[in-house]
């Protein structure tokens, strides 16, 4: 009987998928199409095969003639053949194949072709041939055949005799006689069974068969198939002879073939279940690429309620028409037979947009011609893709950064390079000028000024790049403290004012009335972010105006932190602004408006990104308020505030120091602990000259040693001046100990930390002064002289 048509569809397009070989052959025996497993296992590519004949390509004539004469005139005359045969693969080695061939035939009975399904059973023939084997070996069981031969008393299973070939099982020949044993050897789901069909077969007197397993001696399990002879009455009862044949590996290769079928059988309705309920889209399009059948989830995907609404619809009109050539592409391959990918766009119904992937196979026609529909499972792959633009837009975002990086790198080789040329450069001139004949004291004068001017740049870019990073790794500290904002703003403009290229560029202040005496804020910060900006604006104006108008605006409190005060200063310039273009990036953490301002006009391009975080530190934000290239610029710190109804206060830092105030003199006996050579020598000689006796140790350690000696002999230190990081016994645990001793020696705390942080910690530990590196001569003799004269201050 011949398949139907529909069914050689269906099984065509079950080939694609299943792991037995498929072969389609017109009516005159020539290849039209096989499946993947076929190329797979046989070795050829459908393109080799197309148009011969199936004997040629698996060497039939050569492997099993003889079976190549029955089958092609079953064939011709169109009938059904099963059977086995003898085949080659491309490669030239032998194989075996089970194979079922059909006839197909057209709507009106013509022969249409073939259809064959194979399954490879090299291996299982390889097995049933030593399984043959076994047999002939007992039909030559006088030669040593491993067969068991039994004689059993029907009334009681006694054996009676056993053959030698029985030891295969394990138990000695004798084991066998002792009545009962048989229950010992038959596997226990087998032994009633067994033993109630033999007694109902010698009552009937016929010749029977018995499959079951047999117990061995060492544990294994082997299946044996046992010929049970007709009974025979003799003077010893009436007895039944076995021939006992171990077919374990037989049984082994029957139930792998069963368990095989049926993890096959399963696959099949494990496929069907998963096309019907399959969550991908799953569609079929025909040679005009009319949309002819598709699953729930793909009318999901296309926004359609049921398939009405898309059959027969041209699918390409779903697709996007920038991505509607990838698609065609790849539904034109899969019709040459191409299993292809293609990743598009398409368009809902309702006009949401998705980006599919989609894997296609050629199917035959319902005509069954050539192979123009096409079978396509297709994925939302919408999320992937908007990762992939993230990723890549994360990537690009990096390569900006890598960019500007290097930029920043070679730009701060650039400024910390110059100001060393010039230091190192002028203090060779200085040296020079030491051994010259004539001492040159204006060209002297030059240098240290260059020298002074240089460490001042190299100071405030280190000090830039140091805030940066503690801001960076959140190791920057805030503080809220009572202050004078009008103090701030009038020191930021005398600094700027002291930076200025000339009389060219003007610092104006103006401060609202609504600022008021004192507000509580962070001092430190709050003058960090106005010299940044300031100085900024400086930098960039040659002739003009820079102004700092600052106001307080009450905004609301959102929390009890805050009374909702604001205050904003805006810094505005004269000078040379800034285009739309270069703003974008004006607060990046390494780059400025342009590299080549970076070399005109110098700096690093770290202040108003240190501007900005220092203000967001304190809940605040630094933003260019406007700008134009040609005009100037405005920059706008808006940061929260708390309002203080009280007199304005100075600066809470020892070091301060009133500009222009005469320098004092010092009268006293000194002991400085700093294990640094260089500083060690330069404090010297600075509290010498205004008029000390200093005695100097190099860690804590022997500061005691020192302050113990000096008080044996009855006398004491005036002041004892420590850095904070030495080695054995730094400056906080030196101070700790002497207080703890009841020592109350004034002490100074020299630290290159200079964070809110370190000053409470040397605050704590019981200093009484608190000077950061590097150390300005007047006002650390200040800070020497005032505690001195009072005996301490109040910590």
């Amino acid at each position: 009987m011949g398949l139907p048509h529909d069914e050689h569809l269906h099984l065509v397009q079950l080939g694609t998928l299943t792991h037995n070989i498929i072969v389609c052959a017109d009516a005159e025996l020539r290849i039209e199409w096989v499946n993947p497993a076929f190329i797979a296992q046989i070795g050829y590519t459908l393109k080799e095969v197309l148009g011969r004949y199936p004997w040629d390509v698996l060497g039939l004539v050569d492997a099993d003639p003889e079976a190549l004469g029955t089958i092609r005139p079953l064939l011709l005359a169109g009938k059904s053949y099963h059977g086995r045969l003898n085949a080659r693969r491309k490669d030239g080695s032998p194989l075996t194949l089970f194979l079922e061939i059909h006839p197909v035939f057209e709507a009106d009975g013509r022969l249409r072709g073939f259809v064959s399904s194979e399954s490879d059973i090299t291996d299982a023939e390889a097995r049933e041939a030593k399984l043959t084997s076994s047999e002939r070996r007992f039909r030559t069981l006088v030669e040593g055949a491993p067969v068991a031969l039994w004689e059993l008393r029907a009334d009681d299973s006694t054996f009676t005799y056993v053959s030698p070939s029985t030891a295969m099982f394990g138990y000695p020949l004798d084991a066998w006689r002792t009545p009962g044993f048989i229950a010992k050897v038959l596997h226990p789901d087998d032994r009633d069974h067994v033993l109630a069909t033999c007694r109902a077969n010698v009552e009937r007197r016929v010749v029977h068969d018995l499959t079951y397993r047999v117990v061995c001696a060492d544990g294994r399990v082997v299946w044996v198939q046992d010929h049970v002879s007709a009974p025979e009455a003799t003077a010893e009862g009436t007895l039944i002879r076995c021939v006992v044949l171990d077919i374990t590996a037989r049984v082994e290769t029957e139930q792998a073939l069963r368990a095989s079928e049926a993890r096959l059988r399963v696959r099949e309705a494990r496929l069907s279940a998963i096309l019907e309920a399959e969550p991908e889209c799953v569609k079929i399009v025909d040679g005009q690429g009319r949309l002819v059948q598709m699953n729930e989830a793909g009318l999901s995907m296309v926004e359609a309620v049921n398939f009405a609404e898309v059959s027969g619809l041209e699918v390409n009109q779903l697709v996007t028409p920038e991505t509607r050539d990838v698609f065609e592409a790849s539904l034109q391959d899969a019709r040459k037979g191409l299993a292809t990918r293609a990743e598009f766009e398409i368009i809902g119904l309702h006009g949401g947009r998705r980006w599919m992937e989609q894997y296609a196979v050629g199917l035959a026609d319902d005509a069954g011609g050539p192979t123009t529909n096409v079978l396509a499972v297709t994925r939302d792959v919408t999320t992937r893709r908007r990762l992939d633009e993230e990723r890549e837009a994360a990537r690009m975002a990096a390569d900006r950064a890598n960019r500007a990086k290097s930029e920043f790198i070679a730009n701060m080789s650039h400024e910390i390079r110059t100001p060393l040329t010039a230091i190192l450069g002028y203090a060779d001139v200085l040296l020079e000028a030491l051994d010259a004949e004539h001492f040159d004291r204006q060209l002297a004068g030059k240098a240290l000024t260059t020298i002074r001017s240089a460490g001042g740049h190299l100071h405030t870019l280190i000090g830039d790049i140091l805030d940066l990073s503690k801001i960076e790794v959140n190791r920057m500290d805030v503080e809220k403290v009572r202050m004078s904002p009008r103090t701030v703003f009038d020191e930021v403009a005398q600094m700027a004012r002291a930076r200025a290229r000339g009389p060219t560029v003007e610092v104006v202040v103006r401060c609202d009335d609504s600022v008021p005496g004192s507000i509580e804020t962070d001092p430190t910060r709050l003058r960090q972010i106005l010299i940044n900006l300031v100085g900024n604006a400086m930098k960039f104006t040659e002739k003009g105006a820079v102004t700092v108008s600052a106001s307080v605006k009450n905004q609301g409190a959102d929390d009890a932190s805050t009374d909702g005060s604001v205050l904003e200063v805006d810094v505005t310039d004269t000078g040379i602004g800034i285009s739309p273009e270069q703003a974008a990036d004006i607060f990046s953490a390494f780059g400025q408006s342009d590299s080549s301002t970076t070399r005109r006009y110098g700096g690093s391009g770290l202040g108003l990104t240190i501007c900005r975080r220092l203000a967001r530190l304190m809940g605040g934000d630094v933003m260019l308020l406007r700008s134009e290239p040609g005009k100037g610029s405005c920059f706008r710190l808006s940061l929260p505030v708390t309002l203080v109804d009280a007199s304005p206060v100075q600066s809470i830092s020892p070091c301060d120091a009133s500009p222009g105030a005469d320098e004092k003199t010092l009268r006293g006996h000194l002991l400085l602990a700093e294990d640094g050579e260089d500083n060690r020598e330069l404090i010297v000689f600075h509290l010498t000259r205004a008029g000390a006796t200093v005695d100097t140790v190099i860690d804590g350690a022997q500061a005691l040693q020192r302050i113990e000696a000096m008080e044996a002999s009855g006398r004491s230190y005036d002041l004892l001046v420590t850095d904070v990081q030495m080695p054995a016994l730094d400056g906080c645990e030196l101070t700790a100990e002497l207080r703890r001793r009841g020592n109350a020696i004034p002490v100074i705390a020299l630290t290159a930390l200079a964070t809110p942080a370190d000053r409470i910690r040397c605050l704590e530990a019981g200093c009484d002064g608190y000077a950061s590196k590097p150390i300005q001569r007047r006002q650390l003799i200040d800070l020497c002289h005032n505690l001195m004269a009072s005996g301490g201050s109040p910590r």
